[in-house]
């Protein structure tokens, strides 16, 4: 046992024996990084799904086009990221129009409020709508 002015160090043994308990190291790195990987891994336990009943004489054609939507959003995203909201509202427009004609009527509704936001000039808006767009897309399970 060492004395600093008023503080009393302790080697690892000395805690050993007045705890009666064996040193542990400090884990608290990977005590995080546990906390980490179970708090992700419940999030992809917990992740909602949205499924979706589809007509089967239309239902590779709706499989086609949720995956053009799916390939079409880092578009959108450079897109946002740019402020080029001209093209962006294009976009956006074709969204609200064709969404519902394959049935799928929460992409119209994101495509008529980013083409609200593009209008507005909101970046902070359409990035989020586009977020939301991104989980929505990752959430849909065709039946």
């Amino acid at each position: 046992m060492r004395q600093t002015d008023s503080v009393t160090l302790l080697k690892k043994d000395e805690i050993t024996q007045a705890r009666g308990v064996p040193y542990k190291k400090d884990k608290t790195p990977q005590r995080l990084q546990k906390a980490k990987e179970s708090k992700i891994k419940n999030k992809k336990q917990n992740k909602k799904e949205i499924r979706i009943k589809i007509n089967p004489l239309l239902g590779e054609l709706v499989e086609q086009y949720l995956e053009a939507c799916k390939k079409e959003l880092p578009i959108i995203v450079n897109l946002a990221e740019a402020n080029d909201f001209d093209k962006l509202s294009e976009i956006a427009h074709k969204m609200k129009g064709m969404g519902s004609s394959y049935g799928f009527v929460e992409i119209t509704r994101f495509g008529e409020e980013i083409e609200n936001a593009c209008v507005s000039g909101d970046n902070a808006t359409s990035l989020e709508l586009i977020r939301n767009y991104s989980e929505y897309l990752d959430q849909v399970i065709l039946e």
